[in-house]
This record gives structure tokens, sequence and C-alpha cells, in this order.
């Protein structure tokens, strides 16, 4: 449904650019079938509102409607629904790009986990049957291995588990603006600081390069950014840099100063506030999705092989402890 209404805004661009009226392109898109969308913004228009909340009444994408009630108080209709559906296009993008990449890795993890479940619930309950049908006494390595087995299952949900927990207190953490759990996990955590001071600088960067390439002075983006921001989760960062500006700091000093910024965020910042041509955030945004895709490719080098190796040990361990037992009983029948 959202990548329908996604289409339709594209429609919405194309057929506004050639220059064609609302109910002009309304009718366009109604032939186009989006009948379901164009009568819903006639309802909506014939109640008496705007497009702009409209728009943002609509079923859309949570990305696209933050973008979007910030864009349409400083760009027009089209350009505001055009910088919005492009951000959403970039952010999917690499989405899918990053699910491809971690769909191999992700099979090989749910392949593991059912043959541990397998081996656990079904094929050692046979061998123990077995065992005691043949009067076999399982020596005392056999038996850690059979621990071993049941641990492994239980390992691989306990893993699971955590990260899926880790993975929804961060986004509520950022969704929320809970700070005080943020800065908890700035603090105390190395790998996970990065990633949120990674997506701070990227949301924030976005922002405040569309109005720097509007040629706005660093105040006017902050007072801007400050006032027409309103359901974001930067709402807190634009609000602390906000009150550090008004209140005499240096803007570089205090961005070099925050704790939310990534390293290589705030040397860009230096750099172009130090610069009186291009300037422009557009490299540091394209560097941080090259960035992360590096990191995803890194991590699927790193946790491809793991797997393999873990899956070749469970093997062996199965393989050890009960089809060499069950090999010595026939041999010696």
């Amino acid at each position: 449904m959202k990548n329908k209404l996604l289409s339709f805004i594209d429609l919405l661009i194309f057929f506004f650019n050639q220059g064609y009226s609302l109910q002009e392109t309304l009718d366009f898109c109604s032939l186009l079938n989006y009948e379901k969308e164009v009568k819903v913004i006639k309802n909506y228009l014939n109640q008496g509102l705007s497009l702009d909340e409209i728009f943002i009444m609509l079923p859309f994408p949570t990305l696209f409607k933050e973008y979007y009630s910030f864009f349409k108080n400083e760009f027009t209709l089209e350009t505001a629904l055009k910088k919005s559906i492009e951000i959403c296009k970039k952010r999917d993008e690499y989405k899918n790009i990053f699910l491809k990449k971690l769909a191999y890795p992700i099979i090989l993890l749910i392949f593991l986990f059912v043959f541990s479940i397998f081996t656990v619930f079904y094929l050692l309950p046979q061998v123990e049957i077995l065992f005691n049908d043949f009067d076999i006494q399982k020596s005392f390595i056999i038996q850690c291995l059979f621990v071993l087995l049941h641990a492994i299952p239980i390992f691989l949900t306990l893993i699971t588990i955590i990260n899926i927990i880790l993975m929804i207190f961060i986004y509520q953490s950022i969704a929320k603006q809970k700070f005080n759990q943020i800065d908890f996990l700035i603090n105390h955590t190395h790998f996970i600081k990065k990633l949120i001071c990674k997506y701070y600088s990227l949301k924030f960067a976005i922002y405040y390069n569309e109005l720097l390439i509007q040629h706005y002075d660093t105040t006017s983006i902050i007072e801007t950014l400050y006032d027409k921001i309103t359901d974001s989760d930067i709402k807190m960062i634009v609000y602390e840099l906000y009150r550090l500006i008004v209140n005499g700091h240096d803007f570089n000093l205090a961005v070099n100063d925050f704790p939310y910024f990534s390293d290589d965020f705030k040397k860009f910042i230096s750099i172009i506030q130090n610069s009186h041509e291009n300037q422009s955030l557009e490299n540091y945004i394209q560097l941080t999705f090259m960035q992360l895709n590096q990191f995803v490719s890194k991590f699927i080098k790193i946790i491809v092989p793991l797997i393999y190796g873990f899956v070749a040990t469970f093997v062996i361990v199965v393989y050890v402890s009960i089809i060499i037992p069950m090999m010595n009983v026939v041999s010696n029948l």
C-alpha cells in the first residue's frame, strides 16, 4: 500500500511539473488506477482541507510525512513532494541493498536453528531409545556432547532474543527521544554509540544540507530547524544546538563538543564552515551510505565463515556423539 502511495506521489509530481491543474492531475491519476486515492483526496478537499493537510493525513510512510512536514514550510508543494519522495526512495534503495546482502547469512542462521531443533527434539530422543535398547553406556565425553547439543538451540534462542530486545530498546529510545537511555548507550558502549551518532549525524545532515544549498547562513538554519521541525526524532538534538547558539556558542565548537554527532560529520561541518565555495553536505551524505554499505559487506565477510564453522562443528558433534557409538554397536553384533 505504501509503495503504491509513493508511486502516486511520483505521478502527482509528474503532472504538476507538466503544468496541469490540480483537478486535471487528479482526473489523470484516477484514470491510471488510483481511483481510491483520488476519491479520498477529493473528499478531503470538499471538506475544506488544503493539500498540505491532506498529504499529512493520508497513510504515507512515516519518513515521507516527517520530511514533507518540514519541506512544505520552505519550498513549493512540488519541490516539497519531490524532496521528500527522493529521500524515501534513497532510504528504500539502500535498505533493499542491505537486505539482499543479509539474506544469505540470515538463511544460514535459520537453517542452523532449524537443524539444531530437529536434532534436539527428534534425533536425540530416538538415539536415546536406541542406546537403551542396545544397553549402550554413554561415556563422559558422549554425555558432554549430548549436553552441548541440547545447549546449542538454547544458546541461539537467547542470542536472538537479546539482539531483538536490544534493537527494540535502541529504536524506542531514539523514536521517543529518551535521552537518558541514549546517553547511557553512548557512555557505556562503543559499537552502539557509533551507530547512534551516525544515525543522528546523517539525519541532521539531510535537513541541514537542504537549507545550506538554499544559501541559508548557519544561524538561520538552526533557527529554521528549531521553528519548523515538529515531528522528528532529532527534535531534541536541534533544540540543544539552538540553545547553544542562542547562548553565544560558536557553531563549530558546539558541533565539535556535541556527543550525538560522529567524528566524520564534525570534520565535514568544520570544512564547510571554513570554506566559501561548494557549501554542501551532499558528499557527507553519500559517504555515510557508502560506509554503511561497506560495514554490511564487512559484517557478512565475518559472520558467514563463523556460521559455516558453527555448522561444521555442530555436524561433527552430532557425528561423534551419535553415529560413531551406533557404528561401534553394529560392528560388535
